[in-house]
Order: C-alpha cells, then sequence, then structure tokens
C-alpha cells in the first residue's frame, strides 16, 4: 500500500467515524428544536458553525428556522441570508471535489440544500421580510420562487408556486399595484382548482378586475400555519 493510499484509507475511516458518532450539535439541536426550546437550538447551532465543516449550510438553515420559530426574525434573517449565499456558492459544483468524492468517499462533498430545502429557505426569508414591513425584498424572494418553480409546476409535480404567488399578490396589494395583484391572485387559483384554500384567491381576482381593491374595509388578518414533515438529514 502506497503512502497515498494509505492516507486516503485513514481519511474514509475517520469520515466513517465521525458520521457514526451521534451526540453532536445537530442532534442536540433537533432534540431542543422538538421541546420547543428554539431560541437555544439556534444559538447552538450558530455556536458551532466553526466546526460545521461540510455542513455548515445545514447549521445555517436548521438555526436560522429555530430563530424563525423562537420569533426572532432579525437573528432569522441574519442566518438564512448567510444560508442562501451559501448555498447560491455551493451550486457551482467543484471537479476537484466531485472527483475526490468519486475516488474516496462520497461523504467529502459539502452538504448541498435539496430543492424543497431551497424553497423553504427562501419561503423563510420571504416572511420574515414582509413581517418586517420589508415588502419589496419579500417580494423579490417569493419571485425566485415562481421562478425556480416553474418546471415543477407544468410537469404537474408538487410545487411551492401556488404558495409564492398568492403571498406575491399581498405584497403587491401593501404597494397598490391591483393589476399585478389580481394576476397573482388568478394565476395561484388556477395552479389549484377547486381547491378550497384559494377559492379566496380567486374572489380576490374578481374583485379586483371589478375595480374593488380592498373588499374587507378594515384590512386583513394574516395568519400563517406552517406545519408538516421533512425527511430527516
Amino acid at each position: 500500500m502506497t503512502a497515498f493510499t494509505r492516507r486516503a484509507a485513514l481519511l474514509v475511516l475517520l469520515l466513517a467515524l465521525g458520521c457514526a458518532s451521534g451526540g453532536g450539535p445537530l442532534d442536540r439541536a433537533r432534540g431542543m428544536f422538538l421541546r420547543g426550546e428554539y431560541e437555544a437550538a439556534g444559538r447552538l447551532l450558530e455556536d458551532s458553525l466553526p466546526s460545521a465543516g461540510r455542513n455548515r449550510l445545514l447549521y445555517l438553515l436548521e438555526a436560522g428556522s429555530s430563530y424563525h420559530y423562537a420569533r426572532l426574525p432579525d437573528r432569522a434573517r441574519a442566518c438564512l441570508e448567510r444560508a442562501d449565499e451559501l448555498a447560491r456558492v455551493l451550486s457551482y459544483v467543484s471537479v476537484s471535489e466531485e472527483g475526490a468524492a468519486l475516488l474516496f468517499d462520497d461523504r467529502l462533498r459539502p452538504y448541498r440544500a435539496p430543492e424543497y430545502e431551497r424553497f423553504l429557505l427562501l419561503y423563510l426569508l420571504a416572511v420574515e421580510h414582509f413581517a418586517a414591513g420589508e415588502v419589496e425584498q419579500a417580494l423579490v424572494e417569493l419571485n425566485r420562487i415562481i421562478e425556480f418553480s416553474a418546471d415543477l409546476a407544468a410537469a404537474g409535480r408538487p410545487s411551492p408556486q401556488p404558495l409564492a404567488l398568492y403571498l406575491s399578490a399581498l405584497c403587491y396589494l401593501r404597494f397598490g399595484e391591483y393589476d399585478n395583484a389580481r394576476r397573482d391572485f388568478a394565476a395561484a387559483a388556477r395552479l389549484r382548482p377547486g381547491s378550497a384554500a384559494y377559492a379566496r384567491a380567486a374572489e380576490e381576482a374578481e374583485s379586483l378586475a371589478a375595480a374593488e381593491p380592498l373588499s374587507l374595509p378594515y384590512g386583513w388578518v394574516l395568519a400563517f400555519v406552517e406545519t408538516g414533515l421533512a425527511p430527516h438529514r
């Protein structure tokens, strides 16, 4: 065995041992999250970033989500924006990195967010900006979701596009851009025909077409109910 292959074998062994050991910051943070200790989970993940290695993006995503549910919008946005920036960088695959992963171990690759996590990241950013009154920035993130998910919607696959269109319409209402709001309300309703959840979108599109931009005289109260399960990573 050459010195090179010995070093390679040792590297793979260390990686395997590292992945096999439990109780790391990510596992502890998930336990905190499940107990409702959202701020503590986010803080643990942020403090652990220097040792996150190839999982840095995952730590930032989890920290941002934890702060989001802790209702700490400034800290949530800070982590989510860093995650978004890192995800963009990682979208460009390194040839040398891929070669090393093929030769030695797939776990040499840095964590890259799968499609559903990229959409979740943009959604959380949009909601945080919207809640902070940064409607224009929220609209930027929503338009990114609409653009990225166009192929999914066209193929009939589950897509976040209807939700993004609905939220986009709400942003346009805040700006008083009723034509754009009507367009996005109508598009959201078309993508979910027969859905009670989007029936209101169709109604709003019709009211805007009839030059009745605000059907409720005292404004709206928006409640975002976030629920569901994601695969374990």
